[in-house]
């Protein structure tokens, strides 16, 4: 079942996080997961009319209630959008009648639950959990969705039949994590003369549970996206991922959401494990082991690396032959390849986190930590020199970390507690100014001469700043710039040949290299991103010769597994491979050569 488990929103994007489960595998797993919905839904207390007529109409709550007490005090629309502005924000006749037509709506849909739930009560068939689903219905289309099978008159389904034989209240034990004992069922009714027959019958009446409860996530989801206005899904790649796909397709494809819309699939590996880790404790505290692995995944997208180096590398899944390895070799150089990932990429050291520091080469946890608490005792760092001042940071760790951990002058700026004037890097080096902040902390990192360096945005090693200002000099350039369209443009223009600094070529091209690169420039932006899709492929649709993309999710000895976006991967054979070499996680072009029985057959074009 695709469950819309949460909302997670940064300063970038928004995304709504669909964790997918399903009735296939209906034991505990299933059906623990699926309580987590049905308790979340309260109608006598947490179901607010003006709450979701806010929503509906885009107007603040507080003036939505005033509207809404004003109507039922019988005032009328033309004398509240005239005499009572002060208690509508000034709301214009159209919203208030937008309102009003919520309200009735609202009021009506008030009566059709209340009779629904009688009606199916005298039924027999009304459970608690029922009654809480049908109570938290806020739209006509969900509260049909939800009660559509207990409707008299009607050809009984599978699941009716199955409940009128007595396993409605199985289905509950199962919802509510108990287990049960099929065997005894056998022969309570004449329907069931078999423990097949109890097991077939229990899963009818969760297939029809969740097909129902999938079409009001649907709802749900469609008024968080009028809601929030986000513009990109994700979707977990585990149970349910290609139903959850296909719903979200198709409310994509009949325009629910707003333009440009899209989703991901995002490999949930790692999540889980996350979500019971210190860590996930401290930062999400008041969430369950699932919302925080739900929350885990949104972050993914935004900040992968930043969420990934909070899990243990072996859990993220490194090839099927991980466990043939001495695991003390593999952890030892698995941590080696996260500190590299880190490293190159670089990390702006006023704004990370304790868990991304700590992986920088050169630096243990104790070391970041340092860094960390004086950050917080003194303010933001202005100039790399400052780190040489931390104690445990010794001129071995200084030298190993320093060209990883980035400062941001023109972000610094804009914060209103630092007052302080740039500087090139000449006049850092010597001290000609002081800067001014207005911190009232006293520590000697404070009282020195500290000026922002343009060179510390970069990943040129402060060992090399001399030989980069000689350069930038030669050239016309100006420290100040560095980061600039123009500025990376004439460094990208320069032929090596023609700068006649005196250092080593290796030198030379590190330092250029490092300053054809914008600010905003990303060492990841290389790598394949997230593949993100508006339509949904099944196999059946595939013929011979469809070009697709897609991931490398397996190598093998005799090939390797690629997913294209359908229910099952397909294999690119050692001799489908045109030359190339692929690597767990490459993003690949391919061609379908084969489709039949045996599973799909690609051919590899390229990797991109």
């Amino acid at each position: 079942m695709g469950v819309v488990w949460a909302v997670y929103l940064n300063t970038y994007e928004l995304i709504v996080l669909v964790y997918g489960f399903s009735y296939i595998s209906f034991v505990l797993f299933y059906c623990n997961s699926f309580l987590v919905v049905m308790k979340s839904v309260k109608w006598s207390k947490t179901w607010n009319t003006s709450s979701i007529i806010s929503d509906c109409v885009g107007e603040e709550e507080r003036y939505v209630k005033n509207v809404e007490n004003l109507l039922r005090s019988d005032h009328t629309i033309p004398f509240i959008a005239r005499y009572r502005k002060e208690m509508t924000g000034d709301m214009s006749t159209d919203k208030l009648y937008k309102i009003k037509e919520q309200l009735n709506r609202l009021d009506n849909l008030t009566k059709k639950i209340e009779k629904s739930i009688k009606d199916i009560e005298k039924l027999g068939s009304l459970t608690p959990n029922l009654s809480e689903a049908i109570a938290a219905c806020t739209s006509a289309t969900m509260l049909e969705q939800v009660t559509a099978a207990y409707k008299p008159g009607k050809k009984k389904s599978k699941s009716e039949q199955a409940r009128n034989a007595g396993l409605g209240s199985v289905a509950e034990q199962l919802i509510d994590g108990r287990k049960v004992d099929f065997n005894t069922l056998v022969g309570s009714h004449a329907e069931l003369k078999s423990v097949k027959n109890v097991i077939d019958g229990t899963k009818d009446i969760l297939i029809d549970i969740e097909s129902r409860f999938r079409a009001a996530d649907e709802d749900k989801l469609q008024k968080l996206q009028v809601q929030l206005r986000f513009k990109t899904i994700a979707i977990g790649n585990g149970t349910a991922c290609r139903e959850t796909e296909t719903s979200v397709t198709k409310m994509i494809s009949e325009k629910k959401f707003c333009e440009g819309t899209q989703y991901t699939v995002i490999d949930e590996r790692g999540a889980s494990v996350y979500s019971v880790t210190p860590l996930a404790q401290q930062e999400l505290p008041k969430l369950d082991t699932n919302l925080r692995s739900a929350v885990s995944l949104g972050r993914r997208v935004l900040e992968p690396l930043s969420e990934y180096v909070k899990i243990e590398p072996q859990h993220l899944g490194v090839g099927q032959y991980q466990h043939d390895i001495a695991q003390k070799k593999l952890s030892s150089r698995l941590e080696d390849i996260v500190s590299e990932a880190v490293s190159f990429t670089g990390v702006d050291i006023n704004t990370c986190s304790l868990h991304m520091l700590q992986k920088i080469a050169g630096l243990t946890k104790a070391r970041a930590q340092a860094i960390l608490d004086t950050r917080d005792s003194v303010g933001y760092f202005r100039n790399r020199e400052q780190i040489k001042s931390i104690k445990g940071i010794g001129p071995k760790s200084y030298e190993q970390c320093i060209g990883f951990l980035r400062i941001y002058p023109n972000q610094l700026t804009k914060n209103p507690e630092v007052t302080a004037e740039y500087e090139d890097v000449g006049a850092a080096v010597k001290g000609k100014r002081k800067l001014t902040s207005s911190s009232s902390a006293k520590s000697k990192l404070m009282k020195r001469d500290v000026a922002f360096c343009f060179l510390d945005q970069t990943s040129v090693h402060p060992e090399s700043y001399h030989i980069a200002s000689a350069l930038l000099k030669e050239q016309g350039l100006k420290e100040r710039d560095i980061g600039t369209e123009e500025f990376v443009q004439k460094i990208k223009q320069l032929n090596p040949v023609d700068v006649s600094v005196s250092c080593s070529e290796g030198t030379k091209q590190c330092i250029l290299s490092a300053l054809s690169q914008r600010t905003d420039t990303d060492y990841r932006d290389q790598f394949a991103r997230p593949i993100f899709k508006s339509t949904v492929l099944s196999a059946e649709s595939l013929v011979v010769g469809t070009q697709l993309e897609g991931r490398v999710s397996n190598v093998t000895h005799f090939g390797a597994f690629v997913d294209v976006g359908v229910e099952r991967d397909g294999l690119i054979h050692t001799s489908k491979m045109n030359g190339y070499t692929v690597c767990l996680g490459n993003r690949v072009r391919v061609k379908v050569e084969r489709k039949d029985q045996k599973g799909i057959g690609l051919y590899l074009l390229q990797v991109l």
